[in-house]
């Protein structure tokens, strides 16, 4: 079968041409070779592994930040209950935690629970009022912790999160 193949490849003729061209040729000729076959004689040539347009791989952007204690905060909603939702930058390491509701003083203690826990530097959020509110500004300078914020959705890291916070509770 080898034989045929490669006669039928390097032929000037009908050579030179994509393996499932090449499997139809071969199959009229002999019909018992299979697509399998074809296609891992066809792979093994060294001028098709040479001059192959190899596909890009684009792993995506990388979300990251240049310090290790960089968060990004944001609320998700689980039957109408809120879930505040933090996520590192860099590591991914995930926090959640199920409030009563979506108040100043309920997203202030679960805001300072996360504090006492985690090591944080910098922290960006939407521009929602549980986090742009005069206490939880209060509580971001006592700690020194930089807070940004975005466009609610601006970030996608724990959008990320977010969506597979609510598709688990949902399933």
């Amino acid at each position: 079968m080898d034989a045929l193949l490669k006669k039928l490849y390097y032929d000037p003729k009908t050579g030179f041409i994509g393996d499932q061209a090449l499997y139809q040729k071969a199959k009229e000729l002999n019909p018992k070779i299979t697509f399998k076959i074809a296609k891992d004689w066809y792979a093994s040539q060294t001028d098709i592994q040479r001059f192959q347009e190899h596909k890009k791989r684009f792993n995506g952007f990388k979300i990251a930040s240049h310090n290790p204690n960089s968060w990004q905060i944001d609320l998700a909603f689980w039957e109408k209950r809120p879930i505040l939702t933090v996520i590192n930058i860099n590591s991914r390491l995930g926090y959640a935690k199920l409030l009563r509701n979506k108040t100043a003083a309920t997203v202030l203690a679960a805001l300072k629970a996360f504090v006492r826990l985690h090591k944080v530097d910098i922290l960006t959020s939407d521009n929602g009022s549980e986090f742009m509110n005069l206490q939880a500004q209060e509580l971001f300078q006592s700690k020194t912790i930089e807070h940004n914020n975005n466009e609610p959705g601006d970030h996608g890291t724990i959008r990320k999160m977010n969506d597979s916070t609510e598709r688990r509770n949902r399933d």
